[in-house]
């Protein structure tokens, strides 16, 4: 598995990832704002705004998403925040990340964190902010496996779900 940035060639991959998640009506977790986007065109021309702190929008945070790719099909997608506002520090974490839906269970969402770690230990973090729903287990397993630390449940005021916060230390 290779994680690299997300650039503007990968359109046509983009575009079956996220036809592949709004086909179930799922969430796409680390997706910044790709199912909202009018386009996977529209959200990769957007996503360079994110990248600092001087032109991202107002009420986000700077940060850099991520393909994860096997045999050059975008399987995954990771979002790395480089910083937390209120609402990333209670329901969002430093990290959110999803893997396609037929590529799950075969290892890439811990290969996935693991290599997001490293690129936010390169980016200077020390310590990482992870959450997930109480019924991912498999992502809560993801999470520990890299180190996570359970530190608390709470509810999500959105929707009432139970979320998990874990932090990683990465010293």
């Amino acid at each position: 598995m290779e994680l690299r940035e997300v650039t503007q060639s990968d359109e046509a991959q983009v575009t079956l990832y996220r036809k592949a998640f709004m086909d179930r009506g799922e969430v796409i977790h680390g997706g910044a704002g790709l199912a909202q986007a009018a386009s996977a065109a529209q959200w990769l021309a957007e996503l360079p705004l994110f990248a600092s702190k001087d032109t991202v929008p107002e009420g986000f945070v700077p940060a850099k998403t991520y393909a994860a790719l096997e045999d050059g099909q975008i399987v995954g997608l990771l979002n790395l925040r480089l910083a937390l506002n209120a609402f990333l520090r209670g329901y969002g974490g430093h990290i959110g990340y999803s893997v396609k839906p037929d590529q799950r269970q075969k290892g890439l969402g811990a290969a996935m964190l693991k290599a997001g770690l490293q690129q936010a230990k390169a980016e200077g973090l020390t310590k990482v902010l992870v959450i997930c729903d109480k019924e991912n287990v498999g992502s809560a397993k993801v999470i520990e496996t890299n180190g996570g630390q359970f530190a608390e449940e709470i509810k999500d005021p959105s929707d009432g779900a139970l979320l998990r916060r874990y932090w990683i230390d990465l010293i």
